[in-house]
């Protein structure tokens, strides 16, 4: 996940997180920051510092001139000139911790013998 913002959640319950961050920036919602559509990868962090991604979201910037968005202009248009043609750069969001150290760290499972 090198390259990419990191942002941490305290909580699990993220959906006020996405609802602000997946709002369209020509809504009444002026500190909007989405203007191209983009990814979010929620990842797990374990106690030895290895993060890994859990699951992935699509957000939607749901304007007209992104070639990604499904809100993309159906009309004719020189789209390869007036839209916006990428995604912004994925975000990484830590929204769980654990207090365990992953698989690759934990120590081996001691046999049973029987």
């Amino acid at each position: 996940m090198q390259g990419s913002n990191v942002w941490t959640l305290s909580s699990r319950r993220f959906q006020p997180f996405l609802a602000f961050y997946a709002s369209s920036p020509s809504s009444t919602n002026s500190h909007s920051t989405v203007e191209m559509c983009r990814s979010l990868t929620f990842i797990i962090e374990y106690s030895c510092g290895h993060r890994y991604p859990k699951d992935t979201q699509k957000v939607d910037c749901k304007s007209t001139n992104c070639k990604i968005s499904s809100l993309h202009s159906t009309a004719p248009h020189a789209c390869l000139t007036t839209c916006k043609q990428g995604r912004e750069p994925p975000v990484d969001i830590v929204n769980e911790t654990s207090t365990v150290p992953c698989a690759s760290c934990a120590p081996p499972m001691p046999r049973r013998r029987g």
